[in-house]
C-alpha cells in the first residue's frame, strides 16, 4: 500500500491538471509526463444510485487539439483520441449516504503521446478483446447450425448483422458492454491485410481453372467496363439522392465501395441443382475475385493520395503499372515456388496443408510490403496456379483444403459483419437524421437497376465471347451480385480512422452501404432458389432422373439384403422390422412423391405407353431431345468414372503427379465441350516457345540482310575510302580468328547430344506412362459400361469410341516398346515399385488399426517406407532384362524352377515380319508363344455357331485376351511384349476363332505343345500344377468383369477384385461328379462348361458366378447331368481369407462324389501299382487331394 501511495504522490507531482465532475476527482497527466503513465484514480462518490454513465470525464482541451471532430488531421499527421473516457462503476460499489467509501480503481493504461497528441484509456486489458471476439464466432456458429437445421432460406450474414445491432444497442446503454466492444477499433488495415489474401486465394484456389480461363474475356468485361459503368452511374445518382453538396469524388468513392460482390450462395445453388449453368457460376466467382483485386488497387491509390504520395496523373499511371506488372511477376514466381514445394512433399499431407495455407499470406507480404506491388494480384496468380495443382492431390486432402478455406471465409465474414454492425450502431447511427434511413431501399433498387442496364449495354460483346450469355444468364448474374463483407470493412475505415475529414459524410456513406449490404443479403440471398426455379435453371433432365432412379434402386437392393442378413442374427430376433423399414425408407432426391402404380417404371427409368388393341403396356422410345440429353448425361458419367479411375491409378502408384494432372484436366476439358469426349490430340502439351524462336530467327535474318545491304550500298568519299576498306579487311580477319572459338564446341558436343537424348527419353517415358494410364482407364470403363448405361444405342456409341481410343493407344504403346524397350521397362518397373510400396503402406495402416503396432512404431515403419519412395523417384533408367529373366517372369511359371529350366532348354525362337499371320481362324495353336519384342493384332468376328455353343454348353471362344462381355461383338486388340499367345488353344485343343497377325517386326519364344505336355507331367499337382496355373491366368481375365456385376463386388475397384482373385485357384475336377461347396469357399466362378445345383437342378452355363446359396454342384461326369457335352467344367474357386487351397480340397473330397475309378483308388490304394517315392510323400502330406495325380501317374 505504501508503494501505491508513493506512486500516486509521484504522479500528482508531475500531473498538474485536474478534472472535476460532481465528487469524482481524477488528475490527468500533462504533455510533460512522458509517453506512458499508469495512475491511480481515487474516486469518492457521495450520491446514492450513482449511474455509471455519469462517470464521464472530458480530457483537458490542451491535450486534445482537434479541428472539426475527434477524428481529424493536424500538420499532415493522422491521429485518433478518445474524447469520452468511461469509468466503469459496478453496482456493488453503491453505498448509503454519508457512509465512508474509499475504493481504488487501477485503470489499465493511459497513453499520453506528446508528438501524436493522443490519449487512449482502456478499462479492460486489450488481450481480453480476443475473448469477446471468439465469443462472437461461437455465436455465429450457433446461428449457422440453427439455419442449417431448420433449412432457413435467409443467409447467416443477415442474422450476424442483427446480433451485432443488438449488441451495439446494449453497448449504448451499458458501460461494461461498451468496454467489451472496443475490438471494433482494431485497425482496418490489419483486418484487410488478413481478409484480402484469404478471400482472393480461397476463390482462386477453388475455381474450375479451365472454365475460368475460357471465360476470362467475359469476366474482364463484366468486372471492368460493366462494373465501372455501374460504379460511376450509381455514385453520381447517390450524390444527387443523399447529399448534393458532395464532391464528385465522394460519389465515385461511394460507387467504388459498392463494387465487390460475394456470390457464394447463388454459386452453391447453381452447382448443386444443375450442370447447365456451371460456367455462370464460374463467371460470378471470377467477377467477385477480379472486382476485389481492382478495388484493392484503387483503395491503395486513394490511401496514397490521402497521404500526399500520389498527386499527378503520371504518378497514378506508374503506380497502376507497378501494381499489375510486379504483382503478376511476383505471383508467377511464387506460384512456381509453391508448385515445386507441393510436388516435393505431396506424400506428406501435413506439409501440403501448411504450404497451401501459408502461401497466400507470404505472397501478400512479399508483394505488397517489400516490393510495393499489389498483393491481391500476386495472390490471385498464386491461387490459380495452386488450384491447377489441386487435382494432383488425394481426394481426402483435396476436400480438406477446400473445407479449410471455406471455414476461413466464414470466420472472416462473421468478424467483419459483427464489426460493421457495432460501428454502425455505436459510431454512426446516433449522429444521423432519420431521413437518411429512408433512402436505403431506394439505393438498393437503384444499384441493381443500373447493374442490369450495364449488362444490357455490354451484352452484345459478352454474348459473342467464350460460352456466350442469354437473357436468363444475365438475370442470374445481376441477381447474384450480392454485396460482400469486404465492402463493409472498406467503408468502416472512413469512420474509425478518419480518412474523410467530414465525419458526417463518412457516417452517411457507411450507413447507406451497410443497409445496401443487408438488403442484398436478405432479399437476393433468400429468393435465389425461387428465382432459379422460375427461370427453369433447376429443372432436372430425364437422363439425370433415370440415373438417380437406378442409383436409388441399387441403394434399396442393398438395404433389403442388409435387412435379410440382420434378420438371421439371433440377437436381433425381436427387432421391430416394420419400423426399421419405415425409418430407412429414403426419399428420392428428384421426385418427392411417387404413385404406387408408377414406382416400378420410374425406378427402372422407363416411360410406358398403353396399347388399346392388346391391352398391354410397352416401353416408349425417348424423343430426340431426350435421347440427346440422355447421351450427354451418359458421357458425363463416363468422364466422371474415368476421372475416378485415374485417381485410383494415382493412389496405387501407377501414375505420376504430372500424369494425373494432365488427364484430370483432359477430363475437365471434355466435360466442357458439347461432345463430352476426351480428344487424344489434346493430351499433348504444346508450347509457344518454338513460335517465339522462329520469330526471333526471322527478325535476326532480316536485320543481317539489312546490314549487309547497307554495307554494300553505302557510299564513301575518296579521302576515306582507302581507310574504310582497310578497316573492313582488319575486321574480317579478326572475325575469322574468332571463328576458331567454335572448336570449343567439339568438347561439349557429345555431352549436349547425351543431354538431349536424355530429355527425349524422359519425354517419351512420360508419354508412355500417360498412354498406359489412359488405356488402363479405357479398359476399366469398358468393363463397367454394361452397368453404367442402360440404353443400348447410347452404350454402343460410347463403347465404339472407347474401344477405338484404347486400340489406338495400345498400338502406339507397342510401337514405343518395340523401338525403345528401355523406356517401357523403366515406366513399368517404377509403376510396379510404387504399387508395391502403396500396398506396404496399406499393410502398415492395417497393422495400426489391428493394434499390432503403436503410433511410434507406425511412424518408424512409415519413415523407412518414405526412404524407399525417395529411391524409386531417383530411378532414371532401367535396362531390359536378360531373355531367361523375361522367361521366368511369365505369370504361370510361378517360380517352379524345374519347369522353368526344362522349358527354357526346349524353347525355340521365331520371328515374324509385319503382316505375317501367326494363327488363322480354324487353326489349332502348335504351342504357347511368349512375345519378346514386337506387336501383334487380334481380329475377332463372332460367328453364330461359336455364340450358340457358348450359350448352350459354355464352350469359350478361342480368343486371347478377350473379356467375357466382348464375345458377341467384333473386337480388334493388340498384344505387346511380355504377353503370351496360344494358351487357351493349347489347353483345350480347339482351333482359333480369330486371326492373329504381326503388326511390326516381332520375336517370340515358342513352347511346342509336346513340350508343354511334358512340363505338365513335371508339375502334375491337381491344385497348383502347371496346367492349373495356366487355367488360373486365363480365368482371372474373364472373372474380373463377371465379379463387377455381382452385388457383393459392385463397390470394389478393379484392383480390389484382382486382390480377391489372387488367392483363387482352379483345381483339376475332371474326375469329379459332384462338387461340395464348403464354408471355406467364398465364391465360385464357372469359367467353362456346365454345372447344376444339386438341390434345385438349376443349370449354370459358363461364364457365370455360382450363387452362394448353392451347396453342391453337379458336374458333367455325373449321370444326373443329362446334357451331352464334351467340355469339362472349369471352376475358379475363391477361398475365404487365410484359408489354404489344400484344406479346401481336402474338406470338399470328404463330401464330394467322384468317378468309380477314383473311389477305388481313394479307399483301396494298395491295389494300384507301386508309385514313386515322391508321390508317396505327396500322398502322405495331402491325403485324398492327390488321387487325381496318382491316376495320372499310373496312366489309368
Amino acid at each position: 500500500m505504501a508503494a501505491k501511495d508513493a506512486q500516486k504522490r509521484e504522479c500528482d507531482a508531475r500531473c498538474g491538471t485536474e478534472m472535476r465532475q460532481g465528487e469524482a476527482v481524477m488528475k490527468w497527466p500533462t504533455k510533460e509526463c512522458g509517453n506512458v503513465a499508469s495512475v491511480l484514480a481515487c474516486i469518492t462518490l457521495d450520491r446514492l444510485g450513482f449511474n455509471p454513465r455519469e462517470a464521464i470525464f472530458s480530457a483537458p482541451a490542451q491535450l486534445l487539439p482537434c479541428e472539426d471532430d475527434y477524428l481529424g488531421q493536424k500538420s499532415g499527421q493522422r491521429f485518433s483520441a478518445l474524447t469520452q473516457l468511461l469509468l466503469c462503476v459496478d453496482d456493488s460499489l453503491r453505498r448509503e449516504p454519508g457512509a465512508p467509501f474509499q475504493s481504488v480503481y487501477l485503470i489499465n493504461k493511459i497513453t499520453c503521446d506528446k508528438q501524436a497528441e493522443t490519449v487512449n484509456l482502456s478499462l479492460l486489458p486489450e488481450y481480453q478483446n480476443l475473448m469477446f471476439l471468439f465469443g462472437f464466432l461461437f455465436v455465429g456458429c450457433i446461428i449457422i447450425s440453427i439455419l442449417l437445421r431448420y433449412e432457413v432460406a435467409i443467409p447467416y450474414n443477415a442474422f450476424i448483422l442483427f446480433v451485432g445491432f443488438l449488441w451495439g444497442v446494449l453497448a449504448n446503454n451499458y458501460t461494461l458492454v461498451m468496454a467489451a466492444s472496443s475490438f471494433r477499433r482494431i485497425s482496418s488495415e490489419e483486418i484487410l491485410a488478413v481478409y484480402v489474401p484469404a478471400m482472393v486465394y480461397s476463390i482462386a484456389f477453388c475455381l474450375d481453372v479451365h472454365i475460368f480461363l475460357k471465360t476470362l474475356p467475359q469476366i474482364l468485361i463484366i468486372a471492368i467496363p460493366v462494373a465501372i459503368f455501374t460504379t460511376f452511374a450509381f455514385g453520381m445518382m447517390m450524390k444527387l439522392l443523399v447529399d448534393v453538396t458532395w464532391a464528385s469524388t465522394m460519389g465515385l468513392l461511394f460507387g467504388l465501395y459498392c463494387m465487390p460482390i460475394n456470390p457464394q450462395r447463388i454459386v452453391h445453388f447453381l452447382r448443386q441443382d444443375t450442370t447447365q449453368t456451371k460456367h455462370i457460376a464460374v463467371l460470378l466467382e471470377g467477377e467477385a475475385v477480379i472486382s476485389l483485386v481492382i478495388v484493392d488497387m484503387v483503395d491503395n491509390l486513394i490511401l496514397g493520395h490521402l497521404y500526399g504520395l500520389v498527386v499527378n496523373w503520371y504518378q497514378y499511371l506508374c503506380l497502376i503499372l507497378r501494381f499489375i506488372v510486379i504483382g503478376l511477376g511476383v505471383g508467377y514466381l511464387l506460384g512456381l515456388f509453391g508448385r515445386y514445394l507441393l510436388r516435393k512433399v505431396y506424400t506428406d499431407h501435413l506439409s501440403v496443408l501448411v504450404i497451401i495455407f501459408a502461401l497466400p499470406f507470404f505472397t501478400q507480404a512479399i508483394s505488397e510490403v517489400y516490393l510495393s506491388a499489389c498483393g491481391a494480384v500476386s495472390v490471385l496468380v498464386v491461387g490459380i496456379m495452386m488450384g491447377m495443382e489441386r487435382t494432383a492431390q488425394s481426394k481426402e486432402v483435396n476436400k480438406l483444403l477446400v473445407y479449410i478455406w471455406q471455414v476461413t471465409g466464414i470466420i472472416l465474414d462473421i468478424i467483419m459483419c459483427f464489426t460493421a454492425a457495432l460501428v454502425t450502431v455505436i459510431d454512426a447511427m446516433p449522429h444521423l437524421p432519420m431521413n437518411q434511413y429512408t433512402t436505403i431501399l431506394v439505393s438498393y433498387l437503384l444499384y441493381y437497376v443500373l447493374r442490369f442496364v450495364g449488362f444490357l449495354l455490354f451484352s452484345p460483346i459478352i454474348s459473342r465471347l467464350s460460352y456466350g450469355i442469354d437473357f436468363k444468364s444475365v438475370l442470374v448474374c445481376v441477381w447474384g451480385g450480392i454485396k460482400g463483407p469486404y465492402t463493409l470493412e472498406l467503408v468502416a475505415q472512413l469512420v474509425t480512422e478518419g480518412l474523410i475529414k467530414n465525419l458526417s459524410t463518412a457516417q452517411i456513406m457507411f450507413v447507406q452501404i451497410v443497409g445496401l449490404y443487408l438488403l442484398s443479403v436478405v432479399i437476393n440471398g433468400s429468393i435465389t432458389r425461387i428465382m432459379l426455379n422460375i427461370l427453369g435453371l433447376t429443372d432436372i433432365s430425364t437422363a439425370r432422373q433415370i440415373n438417380m432412379s437406378n442409383c436409388m434402386r441399387h441403394i434399396f437392393t442393398k438395404r433389403e439384403r442388409t435387412i435379410a442378413i440382420l434378420k438371421m442374427d439371433r440377437f436381433l430376433a425381436d427387432t421391430n422390422w416394420p419400423m426399421v423399414i419405415e425409418v430407412t425408407n429414403m426419399r428420392h432426391p428428384y421426385k418427392l412423391e411417387l404413385q404406387s402404380e408408377e414406382d416400378d417404371s420410374f425406378f427402372l427409368g422407363y416411360r410406358f405407353a398403353h396399347c388399346s388393341d392388346c391391352k398391354k403396356d410397352f416401353p416408349q422410345e425417348p424423343t430426340q431431345k431426350e435421347m440427346k440429353d440422355m447421351t450427354r448425361e451418359a458421357k458425363m458419367r463416363i468422364l466422371k468414372a474415368k476421372k475416378m479411375s485415374y485417381s485410383r491409378q494415382y493412389e496405387n502408384g501407377m501414375m505420376s503427379q504430372e500424369a494425373i494432372r494432365i488427364l484430370s484436366q483432359a477430363v475437365e476439358l471434355a466435360m466442357d465441350t458439347d461432345e463430352a469426349v476426351i480428344e487424344l490430340d489434346g493430351l499433348q502439351k504444346r508450347s509457344v516457345w518454338n513460335i517465339i524462336d522462329v520469330i526471333v530467327i526471322i527478325t535476326t535474318l532480316v536485320d543481317i540482310f539489312y546490314d549487309i545491304t547497307d554495307l554494300a550500298t553505302k557510299r564513301h568519299n575518296s579521302a576515306d575510302d582507302t581507310v574504310y576498306k582497310l578497316r573492313q579487311t582488319v575486321d574480317g580477319l579478326q572475325l575469322l580468328r574468332a571463328i576458331r572459338l567454335f572448336r570449343i564446341c567439339e568438347i561439349f558436343y557429345p555431352k549436349l547430344i547425351r543431354y538431349l537424348d536424355t530429355r527425349v527419353d524422359s519425354k517419351m517415358a512420360f508419354t508412355y506412362e500417360l498412354g498406359k494410364s489412359y488405356a488402363a482407364g479405357e479398359a476399366e470403363i469398358l468393363d463397367m459400361l454394361p452397368h453404367m448405361i442402360d440404353n443400348k444405342v447410347i452404350r454402343e456409341e460410347v463403347k465404339q469410341k472407347s474401344e477405338k481410343d484404347k486400340v489406338l493407344v495400345t498400338k502406339l504403346l507397342g510401337l514405343v516398346q518395340k523401338e525403345k524397350p528401355w523406356i517401357a521397362i523403366t515406366v513399368k518397373t517404377k509403376q510396379a515399385i510404387r504399387t508395391i510400396l502403396n500396398s506396404m503402406r496399406e499393410a502398415i495402416y492395417q497393422l495400426r488399426m489391428a493394434g499390432w503396432v503403436d503410433d511410434y512404431e507406425e511412424e518408424k515403419l512409415t519413415n523407412e517406407l518414405e526412404e524407399l519412395y525417395k529411391t524409386v523417384n531417383g530411378i532414371k533408367s532401367v535396362q531390359p532384362s536378360a531373355p531367361k529373366v523375361i522367361f521366368k517372369e511369365v505369370a504361370w511359371m510361378s517360380g517352379d524352377q524345374p519347369v522353368i529350366d526344362f522349358l527354357f532348354e526346349n524353347v525355340t525362337v521365331k520371328k515374324f515380319e509385319p503382316g505375317d499371320v501367326v494363327f488363322g481362324e480354324g487353326q489349332v495353336a502348335d504351342g504357347i508363344y511368349i512375345v519378346v519384342t514386337g506387336l501383334f493384332m487380334i481380329t475377332y468376328k463372332p460367328e453364330k455357331n461359336v455364340i450358340d455353343s457358348l450359350h448352350e454348353y459354355g464352350r469359350l471362344p478361342i480368343v486371347d485376351y478377350l473379356s467375357c462381355t466382348q464375345y458377341e461383338e467384333p473386337v480388334v486388340d493388340y498384344i505387346v511384349s511380355g504377353n503370351c499367345i496360344g494358351e487357351l488353344s493349347t489347353l483345350t485343343g480347339r482351333s482359333y476363332n480369330c486371326v492373329i497377325t504381326a503388326d511390326a517386326h516381332s520375336q517370340v519364344y515358342v513352347l511346342k505343345d509336346g513340350i508343354i505336355r511334358r512340363a505338365m507331367e513335371l508339375s502334375p499337382d491337381p491344385i497348383v500344377g502347371l496346367e492349373c496355373r495356366i487355367w488360373k491366368e486365363i480365368s482371372i481375365r474373364i472373372a474380373i468383369s463377371l465379379l463387377m456385376s455381382v452385388p457383393t463386388y459392385q463397390n470394389f475397384s478393379q484392383d480390389q477384385i484382382k486382390y480377391a482373385l489372387e488367392r483363387s485357384f482352379m483345381p483339376n475336377l475332371s474326375n469329379f461328379k459332384i462338387f461340395a461347396v464348403t464354408d471355406m469357399i467364398q465364391d465360385i466362378i464357372l469359367i467353362e462348361g456346365i454345372a447344376a445345383d444339386y438341390n434345385s437342378r438349376e443349370s449354370f452355363i459358363a461364364p457365370c458366378c455360382i450363387p452362394r446359396t448353392v451347396q453342391k454342384l453337379i458336374l458333367p461326369k455325373s449321370s444326373l447331368m443329362n446334357i451331352p457335352i464334351d467340355v469339362d467344367a472349369k471352376l475358379l474357386i475363391i477361398p475365404e481369407k487365410d484359408v489354404d487351397e489344400y484344406d479346401v480340397m481336402m474338406l470338399a473330397e470328404e463330401t464330394c462324389e467322384m468317378t468309380a475309378l477314383m473311389e477305388a483308388l481313394k479307399y483301396n490304394p494298395s491295389s494300384a501299382p507301386i508309385i514313386t517315392s515322391r508321390a508317396i510323400q505327396c500322398e502322405m502330406a495331402t491325403r485324398g487331394t492327390w488321387i487325381s495325380w496318382i491316376a495320372n501317374e499310373w496312366k489309368l
